[in-house]
């Protein structure tokens, strides 16, 4: 068991490993009042990133993308069902299927930059197949609205960066998160603590639950 620290994060990342670790440490006694203190330290960060999103538009333009996302894997799953009776379009059916399922709906649910980026991936990889025999279908419309939606949101996420407005509330945004992180760093030095001096099971499965939330950000 290894004490922890808090990774590298942008300001939306912190924003979702904060939420995973609160609700981690959630009801442990041993450990409550530093709980509470990253409660406290995290409110001004979590109001401060929902603004910036407000502003920005890219809210809408992800829950553009994520209908997309959604309903490719719907579609995907309808064309399964279809009677097909030719090899080379089952054939390939199978392999698009085993892509798509594998981003599937948790796609989705990632963080704003991890989506965009996973996004590309689920496309290139799509483009890598030979997808002529399933021009007879309805799969390869979704592809290129798709990769518009999912360019859409990049452009204005870069746009937004790069905004004089931006740069100053994602400055005073960085400014609340130094506070956090400590308070997130105190948390895992008392978890470390606790569950070391007590061995208690509870506090053991947190330190194994945060050991792979903080993995999950390297």
């Amino acid at each position: 068991m290894n004490l922890l620290k808090t990774p590298r994060l942008r300001l939306a990342q912190l924003q979702s490993f904060t939420k995973s670790a609160l609700n981690i440490v959630q009801g442990l006694s041993e450990i409550e009042t530093e709980t509470t203190q990253v409660s406290t330290a995290f409110t001004p960060v979590n109001e401060s990133v929902i603004n910036m999103e407000a502003k920005s538009n890219k809210k809408i333009l992800d829950q553009s993308r994520d209908t997309l996302i959604s309903g490719l894997v719907q579609a995907t799953q309808a064309e399964q069902k279809f009677p097909n009776e030719d090899d080379s379009v089952l054939a390939t059916l199978k392999q698009f299927t085993d892509i798509v399922f594998k981003y599937g709906y948790d796609l989705t649910y990632l963080p704003y930059d991890d989506e965009s980026a996973e996004t590309d991936n689920l496309l290139a990889e799509l483009k890598r197949l030979d997808l002529t025999p399933l021009e007879t279908t309805s799969l390869l419309r979704w592809i290129p609205v798709i990769e518009n939606a999912n360019n859409a949101f990049k452009t204005r996420a870069d746009e937004y960066i790069g905004e004089t407005a931006a740069a100053a509330e994602v400055e005073a945004a960085t400014a609340l998160a130094q506070p956090l992180i400590a308070a997130l760093n105190q948390l895992f030095l008392m978890l470390f603590s606790q569950a070391n001096s007590t061995k208690s099971e509870a506090l053991l499965k947190a330190h194994n639950e945060m050991q792979r939330l903080v993995d999950s950000y390297k």
